[in-house]
């Protein structure tokens, strides 16, 4: 096989694995703009809830949780696929700080978070991670099943997420259980508690609830999202090589294309030379 047909050979594999990566980041950008939409919505049911539990704390301080011995759960977002930079690198990083040698338990939600949290030992559980926005709520469901096991097991458990969120996608922390430990309510009107048709533990049993199915999905669906942004990312950056490349072979090919050429003229003259002219 000549160098030519070598080069012409490479670059259609290229080319296949282009158009393959180019179908790879229209997916992604595409998956990227429905999870943004559902973001808002879900960003909407968690303030809500949260205005609501500050509320209520406001007028039964003493239903709210206190800070005691719990097991501590980390929950860790990754990601199932791969062509994300360092996405999963960061979530690993922030994790292995926050338990080090402590008995934390870490759920890992990924793939391709399991090779980097083995050091964890039988301290880490695995749960496929979600694909695209469709995939959440039976992850949830899974999640759900997994901590009511750790909570027969263990008792209480203290609930922190570690997952890419906010506008630039840093890593973020988000405490869940024990619930609203971060906020802070304003004092009642001396008298005028809030009105509830339910006992007020049953209330704040029920509102938690909520707040975890809402945050939980909040949660995944923004790790997510920035999931397929950092993949846009990365492809856009690899496609771009990637024609580069291909705009060399293709200069490469002409060049020696050329060369046959020649080389196939220089023949062509040199029989001319030799052939002897027939007599009349």
């Amino acid at each position: 096989m000549t160098r030519r047909h070598e080069l012409q050979r490479r670059i259609r594999t290229l080319g296949e694995v282009d158009e393959i990566m180019d179908s790879m980041r229209m997916l992604s950008l595409l998956e990227a703009r429905k999870l943004a939409r559902f973001i808002d919505c879900q960003r909407a049911v968690v303030a809500t809830i949260r205005t609501a539990a500050a509320d209520f704390l406001a007028s039964y301080p003493a239903v709210a949780p206190i800070a005691g011995l719990a097991q501590p759960v980390v929950l860790a977002m990754g990601t199932e696929r791969g062509f994300c930079g360092d996405f999963n690198a960061l979530v690993r990083d922030r994790v292995l700080a926050l338990t080090g040698e402590g008995p934390a338990v870490v759920v890992a939600i990924g793939r391709k978070l399991e090779g980097d949290l083995d050091p964890l030992g039988d301290r880490l559980r695995i749960l496929d991670g979600p694909t695209t926005a469709d995939d959440v709520p039976p992850l949830l469901q899974q999640l759900v099943s997994l901590l009511g096991g750790l909570t027969e097991q263990l008792g209480a458990l203290s609930l922190i997420a570690v997952h890419h969120g906010g506008e630039s996608g840093h890593i973020v922390e988000t405490v869940l259980l024990p619930a609203f430990s971060d906020l802070q309510w304003p004092q009642p009107a001396m008298g005028n508690p809030l009105r509830l048709n339910l006992a007020p533990p049953t209330f704040f049993s029920e509102l938690v609830e909520q707040y975890l199915f809402a945050e939980l999905h909040h949660i995944v669906f923004t790790s997510l999202l920035h999931e397929h942004q950092r993949r846009v990312q990365h492809l856009e950056g690899a496609t771009q090589r990637l024609d580069e490349t291909l705009a060399d072979l293709a200069r490469r090919q002409s060049t020696l294309r050329q060369e046959e050429i020649t080389e196939e003229l220089e023949v062509i003259l040199l029989g001319a030379d030799l052939v002897v002219p027939g007599e009349d």
